[in-house]
């Protein structure tokens, strides 16, 4: 009964991952997005810029704002922006490798420094945060 169970669910787990894997092509390869140009959209008390894919299907947020004055709880990522699938999510890495890393709210990490950046951006007030399928 147990290597039923297992097997069940290793089945389950292999088709949810060729599933993920066949639908975000442009999200596995970095040369797919269109870095050059530039899209936002705004929703709420969030500012998204992304760069699309080069085949104007998927979308990377690469940045999130926070309005100044406005302070949300819940932060929910939209499954679209401007017609394309929201398939990537983070900032850029940095090309020169410097010590810090840059959040998606555009804060800057320095974990070997303990600074955090959190402290000064309303981002900090966001509590709940959801991602689509």
């Amino acid at each position: 009964m147990r290597k039923r169970l297992l097997t069940v669910f290793c089945m389950i787990l292999f088709t949810l991952l060729v599933m993920t894997a066949s639908d975000a092509h442009a999200a596995a390869k970095d040369n797919a997005w269109n870095m050059g140009q530039k899209e936002v959209q705004a929703d709420g008390a969030f500012t998204y810029s992304i760069h699309p894919s080069k085949n104007g299907k998927e979308a990377w947020i690469y940045h999130i704002k926070v309005k100044k004055g406005k302070k949300s709880k819940n932060l929910s990522i939209p499954k679209t922006i401007r017609g394309k699938k929201v398939t990537r999510l983070g900032a850029p890495e940095e090309k020169d490798k410097s010590e810090s890393c840059v959040t998606l709210f555009g804060t800057f990490l320095e974990p070997w420094h303990f600074v955090d950046g959190s402290y000064q951006s309303a981002a900090a007030a966001i509590q709940t945060l959801r991602i689509p399928d």
